[in-house]
């Protein structure tokens, strides 16, 4: 895909959701300008360090607006990188704490096969 023009959409759409009392799409949209800032550039220090400046900005926002699911993402994501960096005991304690927010929920088969939880639990081994 091209990567400049999903990061120009990603900055006008993060603008105005900046701009609104409204933030519902915030945490979303400073992950994937995350991502996308690290599928450009990985062996860039600068783009890894902007990168998890993002993640932890989107985890933030998640958690002002006490969206537990997007929270969930973000860390995935976070913690995708801090593994990379070899930062792996505080990847997994940020999935851990995530995942403690849904321990009752997790119970049920249906949601533990949902992606994100999937992919929570590979990354925790």
């Amino acid at each position: 895909g091209d990567i400049d023009a999903a990061q120009a959409a990603l900055d006008k759409a993060l603008a105005v959701q900046r701009a609104s009392t409204e933030r519902y799409l915030a945490a979303e949209i400073l992950r994937l300008r995350g991502e996308l800032l690290l599928a450009r550039r990985l062996e860039s220090a600068e783009a890894v360090a902007a990168a998890e400046r993002l993640f932890r900005e989107a985890l933030e926002v998640a958690d002002e607006r006490q969206a537990r699911s997007r929270a969930l993402r973000v860390a995935i994501s976070l913690a995708r990188l801090l593994l990379r960096l070899g930062r792996d005991d505080e990847a997994r304690t940020l999935l851990r704490t995530r995942l403690e927010g849904f321990a009752e929920a997790l119970r049920d088969p249906r949601v533990q096969s949902l992606p994100d939880f999937v992919a929570a639990r590979q990354l925790l081994g």
